[in-house]
């Protein structure tokens, strides 16, 4: 198992997180990983977020909000181009 950890500081306005990475592995497969509700999120940092046994039961799962197209995310040059927009 493995853990991705993301630390956002957001200074003034809406702000959030929207992810889309690409593993490659040894054996020449990829994953895809997208952010979406079944991540875990905490208001507070926790010196022992990398362990395997870290107690996540007062965290809570991301909201979404929208996605490459919308609000913050629209403004920024390569989003939607990069992340896509999901078809209905």
């Amino acid at each position: 198992m493995n853990t991705i950890a993301i630390i956002v500081i957001n200074n003034s306005g809406p702000g959030g997180i929207i992810l889309k990475s690409t593993i490659c592995l040894s054996n020449r497969k990829t994953i895809e990983i997208y952010s979406d509700e079944s991540w875990l999120c905490s208001m507070e940092k926790n010196k022992d977020w990398y362990k395997m046994d870290l107690n996540t039961d007062d965290w809570m799962n991301a909201k979404v909000i929208g996605d490459a197209s919308a609000q913050p995310w629209k403004h920024l040059s390569n989003a939607v181009n990069f992340f896509g927009v999901p078809q209905k």
